[in-house]
């Protein structure tokens, strides 16, 4: 365990599914996160997006584990937006 200490990981879609595993896991593993997450919908994608509400319960189960994250509602197409997070988080 504590694999990641000292370790800052970002994770895209970080809201709910496989994006909030993700960063509970790694929280775990004693990480710290960047959560990034549109919170909108998205054109051509047919079903329902996450909301502000699911990554705000992303952000409560990382410091559950005692681990800091920063979480951020931006598109990851807009690479000028990610690197800006990016930059701000670290």
């Amino acid at each position: 365990m504590e694999r990641m200490t000292d370790k800052v990981v970002l994770i895209t879609g970080a809201a709910r599914g496989q994006g909030r595993n993700h960063a509970v896991w790694l929280a775990e593993e004693g990480a710290d996160i960047i959560a990034v997450d549109i919170c909108a919908p998205v054109e051509h994608i047919a079903y329902p997006m996450a909301s502000d509400k699911d990554l705000a319960l992303t952000e409560q189960m990382v410091r559950d584990r005692g681990r800091s994250i920063k979480a951020f509602k931006a598109d990851i197409r807009d690479e000028a937006a990610l690197r800006s997070i990016v930059d701000s988080a670290v």
